[in-house]
């Protein structure tokens, strides 16, 4: 009852007071009434001008004030990140707003950090200099940096946000980072795989397992991203060899007990083994009759079946029906799958489709790209009738220029009646790149090399490089330029300035080239390009050797060139109906012209035949080589002439084999008119752990270089220009090789045994090569 009477006679006072608190802690529930403000008075701000906090309150004094208005007010005033609290009192014909301010930042630093520099810190954070301090924020870029390196594999990482007081309402923010150890990929392991093994599925992956120097080089760090990727290329990597229903089912990623390292786990499921089966077609268009397309076809029963080889025979026959000036027509491959013969029937079925037209191309994200670099990528354009391959087509084009980081093409429906929007959304990445190097190799000894290339100049999608290198006997230096789709068409242009210097190492001459050289190249299929080029040369040989062969002395001085070319390249890597069988060829004719009259006419061939073989472990490698120099004017030099390599004729050193001036103090290679060489290899893995990256090799080689149209005098063995044989002589070799991956480059040794050559030959037992770019 006391209680009571002592409630009723209060309860003014109580509900006074609980409106109070309403009005200053949620002025959201205030009544729905009106104000009218005469002014604003803004209390608290010192750092953060009056205007700023006025067009943050966005309230218009010559109209009423909801109170729906001034909690909004309220709102954008908190949101702003710029105050610890905000107060808004209507005072009668006055709203007086009372702030209290952030601090203002005076520095942002960062301490503990070294694998990220001080600028690359920067450039991931949010929170400025002169900027109010958002503790929130400041916990985001804590956040933000973590990530930064636990994808770098530091996933121990650690960083606190700190702050210290300055006078005058100041702060320095301080970022204290504990970088931690790298996490590595100790095993990568795989469960349900038969057809191929765990060291063919490693080499495949982005992860990759610690190897040797892993404490210098940290190539083998665990980032949980890559996964994601990982899974996908396994699944490509199967689909491309006929397990269309191969199934990662699960992955696994575990710390070991001192959570140094990772083991991951992929457990996979490979399913059958698919090949092509009965190869169709079918059309529902009049007038179009589908037997001519079957000419076009390369895949046969029998074949592994390869989504990728589907793809190809698609663009050909959408390019086939281009030309046969057809529209709005779709080449829709239907698989009718064989469980009993684990066979795919493939029928392509021609079917009309609904009549639309590309009504605009929309282009965002090229902030350095001209737009005209990715339009010209489209065979379509707007206006032009809808075709969603050729937009698959032109994404696919859009890739491989290397300009972009990602790609992202989609349509959506139109304002226009049967028309279509092509929306490309682009992601740059860096072009340039800047390289020093180091090679070594027993022909040219050590050396280093710089180069500098930028591979969208300007934005204009061409490319641009510097080179220089520096050997034991030799420099040279280029300037290569290229448009790759010179007057919108794919004809690439190439202009190529050079000079080059050479104190011959198995010869007492030098030589000193300077060229000049413009070119086109253009496809002629899928896989083959046709390259037609001129060439200016001012070739100069200079001796001070009285000991040099008369064969060569005799052509010392200063020759002027002008050539015409061609070279013909096919790589079977673009629609090969066997990924693990690639074929090479390339057959190149140079005409030398000198005071208008020809000089030469050079021709050279070259193929290889690449396969791999027991599960894509071992590796069989053919390859063959032949030129011919056939002069038409005067003598050939001995520049002209054809000399062998180490690399090209292993066992023998350079120029060790061929036509030799005997009588000659340094008995001096002259080189042949005619060269062929073959070189038959196997490599294969061996028995240690594969992430040491180290495979053994087997290799026979033979070949000859022979044919002269100049021996420098009648031959003899007491007659000036010596003993010189030029017949054709067959010189053979085997060997063994161990072929390293390191971080740093492929290093190459090679021990050989000459099974037949010539007493005059300088046969070589042991190779050693390297190179490499940083």
């Amino acid at each position: 009852m006391l209680l009571y009477k002592y409630m009723q006679k209060n309860l003014f006072a109580l509900v006074k007071a609980t409106v109070l608190i309403i009005f200053l802690c949620y002025p959201g529930l205030l009544l729905a009434q009106a104000y009218k403000f005469s002014k604003i008075v803004i209390v608290g701000n010192s750092n953060i001008e009056t205007q700023t906090v006025e067009s943050f309150l966005g309230l218009d004094l010559f109209k009423p004030i909801e109170a729906a208005s001034l909690n909004g007010a309220y709102q954008r005033l908190l949101e702003s990140g710029l105050f610890k609290s905000v107060e808004i009192i209507p005072l009668n014909n006055t709203l007086k707003v009372v702030v209290e301010e952030f601090p203002i930042i005076k520095s942002v630093t960062f301490e503990g950090n070294k694998r990220l520099t001080q600028e690359v810190l920067m450039e991931l954070i949010i929170s400025r200099p002169r900027f109010s301090l958002s503790p929130s924020r400041a916990e985001r870029d804590a956040d933000t940096i973590v990530d930064a390196y636990r994808t770098r594999g530091l996933i121990s990482s650690s960083v606190t946000p700190k702050i210290i007081n300055r006078p005058n309402n100041l702060v320095d923010l301080v970022f204290e980072v504990v970088e931690g150890a790298v996490t590595e990929v100790e095993r990568v392991s795989f469960v349900g795989n038969v057809a191929y093994s765990d060291r063919r599925l490693r080499r495949i992956l982005i992860s990759k397992q610690a190897g040797l120097l892993r404490k210098l080089f940290r190539s083998d760090t665990f980032v949980a991203d890559r996964v994601r990727f990982d899974k996908k290329i396994l699944r490509d990597f199967y689909l491309d060899r006929g397990y269309v229903d191969f199934e990662v089912i699960s992955t696994a990623a575990e710390l070991s007990r001192d959570r140094g390292s990772y083991f991951m786990t992929f457990n996979i499921q490979e399913g059958e083994q698919y090949k092509f089966g009965t190869v169709s077609f079918s059309s529902n268009v009049t007038d179009l009759n589908p037997k001519p397309f079957n000419t076009l076809i390369k895949m046969k029963p029998g074949n592994i079946y390869s989504p990728r080889i589907v793809d190809n025979e698609i663009k050909k026959i959408e390019n086939k029906i281009q030309e046969l000036n057809l529209d709005f027509i779709l080449v829709v491959p239907k698989l009718v799958r064989n469980e009993e013969n684990k066979t795919l029937n493939i029928n392509f079925a021609l079917e009309k489709s609904s009549p639309n037209y590309v009504d605009r191309i929309n282009i965002a994200g090229n902030r350095v790209t001209r737009e005209y670099v990715i339009r010209r990528q489209f065979k379509s354009v707007e206006g032009d009738p809808f075709n969603p391959s050729e937009i698959r087509n032109s994404a696919a084009r859009i890739r491989a220029l290397g300009i972009f980081k990602d790609v992202n093409i989609s349509t959506r429906a139109s304002n226009k009646v049967s028309s279509v929007v092509v929306d490309v959304e682009l992601e740059e990445q860096p072009t340039g790149s800047f390289g020093i190097g180091f090679s070594y190799s027993n022909d040219e000894g050590a050396g280093g090399n710089l180069k500098l290339k930028e591979q969208n100049f300007l934005g204009r999608g061409q490319f641009l490089s510097f080179s220089y290198s520096s050997l034991s006997d030799s420099n040279q230096m280029h300037i290569d330029f290229s448009e790759p789709q010179f007057l919108n068409r794919d004809l690439a242009l190439g202009l190529k300035l050079g000079n080059k210097t050479t104190s011959q190492q198995f010869s007492a001459y030098d030589s000193a080239v300077t060229e000049f050289e413009p070119s086109f190249s253009f496809p002629l299929s899928l896989r083959s390009r046709l390259k037609v080029k001129y060439r200016y040369s001012d070739e100069t040989l200079t001796s001070k050797a009285t000991t040099l062969s008369s064969a060569i002395s005799s052509q010392m001085g200063t020759k002027k060139l002008n050539t015409l070319g061609y070279a013909y390249d096919l790589d079977s890597k673009v629609d090969t109906v066997d990924p693990n069988d690639n074929v090479q060829i390339r057959f190149s004719q140079d005409y030398s012209i000198e005071d208008d009259n020809f000089s030469y006419i050079k021709t050279k061939a070259f193929f290889r035949r690449h396969k791999m073989v027991f599960r894509e472990e071992v590796g069989l490698a053919a390859n063959f080589e032949f030129g011919h120099l056939q002069q038409v004017e005067g003598k050939s030099r001995v520049v002209d002439r054809f000399k062998t390599f180490t690399r090209q004729m292993r066992g023998f050193k350079g120029a060790g084999i061929g036509p030799r001036d005997r009588h000659s103090t340094n008995q001096d290679p002259l080189g042949g008119q005619y060269f062929a060489v073959a070189r038959l290899e196997s490599n294969f893995p061996l028995m240690i752990p594969d992430e040491y990256k180290i495979r053994a090799s087997i290799f026979l080689d033979a070949g000859s270089v022979w044919g002269l149209d100049d021996r420098g005098g009648t031959s003899g063995a007491n007659q000036p220009g010596g003993i010189v044989d030029d017949k054709f002589h067959l010189r053979s070799t085997v060997g063994a090789g161990i072929l390293w991956g390191t971080p740093i480059g492929p290093l190459r040794f090679d021990f050989t045994k000459s099974i037949k050559k010539l007493s005059y030959d300088k046969p070589e037992s042991f190779n050693f090569s390297i190179s490499t770019k940083f």
